[in-house]
């Protein structure tokens, strides 16, 4: 299947003041979007996200720069082509309160229809089968502003779709949604760009789940040139640390989690980390500070627990002292034979 593809070129992200006065956030940005690719774009607050997705729906102009869908600049590109080209899921929320779910997604119709928004049988048709594929028809009747925020982000991925454009750009649409619900969203937009050839691209703050889902990463911080490349590698490279670390706070490569440096104690501890059991204990004593080591064998010196018939097994210099029925019971004989 034919990509299409968004180049942008040599742009410079920001905002234009008043007196003539610039806010220049990036400059010389050279990106790449194509139809069944799902990118993440991170960044902290006031990187310029949000505004960087306005810029490539037309919605302001860029302060310097170029962006063209396949081989057509967007200042030449008219509204209704536009609307033909890209669909965006935005933050903002209707204030219609007696608008249907139905009535909302309809609306990613309007760019086919006549000027009083009737939906023939191919606008219904449409709709039916993205409502299917989504598997929201039982919130087809209900009115969108009481839906759930999870719920909500649904409807309008699926108000997206049936605008049928080969680009969809989405700004936090997981930001107050659970982390079931989170999972289920992020897994959705996946499905659609690889089944449906679409090209997403969406902003989160959420790095730990961007890292589990998405194609590429376009990482952002203000001053600093938009970084890419697969998850795998901006995190093994250290790039997520350029971009996200704090002082105290800092991105665990080998956990792939941010982590409270502090605190971290002097202990090390040897797991035998074999079982879903000891995934766990691992999980939690890292919770603690402690520095853990995965072990075959266990060290003739030190503290070192594994799992078996159904205890965890404390070991002191290579020898069991005692066993545990839980992961709580665990906790609190290392902090107390530790003296923590």
């Amino acid at each position: 299947m034919e990509k299409t593809v968004l180049h942008i070129e040599n742009l410079t992200n920001g905002l234009s003041l008043s007196r003539g006065k610039k806010l220049v956030l990036q400059e010389n940005l050279h990106l790449r979007l194509q139809s069944g690719q799902f990118v993440c774009l991170l960044g902290p607050n006031g990187a310029g996200k949000s505004t960087f997705l306005r810029i490539l729906m037309g919605f302001q102009p860029a302060l310097a720069g170029t962006i063209s869908y396949d081989e057509q600049k967007l200042k030449d590109i008219s509204l209704k082509e536009l609307s033909h080209l890209a669909a965006v899921v935005l933050t903002d929320r209707f204030s219609d309160p007696y608008l249907t779910a139905m009535d909302v997604i309809s609306l990613g119709r309007y760019p086919y229809g006549s000027l009083i928004a009737k939906l023939n049988t191919e606008d219904t048709h449409v709709i039916q089968q993205i409502v299917n594929t989504l598997n929201i028809g039982d919130l087809m009747e209900k009115v969108f502003r009481q839906l759930s925020d999870g719920e909500k982000q649904k409807v309008l991925i699926a108000r997206a779709l049936v605008q049928d454009t080969p680009f969809i750009f989405l700004d936090e649409p997981i930001a107050f949604v659970d982390s079931p619900g989170r999972i289920e969203i992020m897994e959705m937009l996946s499905d659609i760009a690889h089944k449906h050839h679409k090209g997403i691209l969406m902003t989160t703050h959420d790095i730990e789940t961007a890292l589990e889902y998405a194609d590429i990463l376009w990482l952002m911080n203000r001053g600093k040139p938009i970084e890419t490349g697969i998850p795998e590698d901006l995190a093994m490279q250290g790039k997520i640390n350029d971009y996200f670390d704090k002082k105290a706070i800092q991105f665990d490569r080998f956990s792939a989690r941010f982590r409270l440096q502090d605190k971290k104690t002097s202990a090390t501890l040897f797991i035998k980390n074999n079982s879903l059991e000891t995934f766990w204990l691992w999980k939690a004593l890292s919770r603690k500070g402690f520095k853990l080591v995965n072990v075959e064998t266990f060290p003739e010196k030190g503290l070192g627990f594994y799992f078996e018939n159904r205890e965890f097994i404390l070991l002191h210099d290579h020898k069991p002292i005692r066993r545990f029925s839980n992961i709580q019971s665990v906790l609190a004989e290392v902090e107390h034979y530790l003296d923590i």
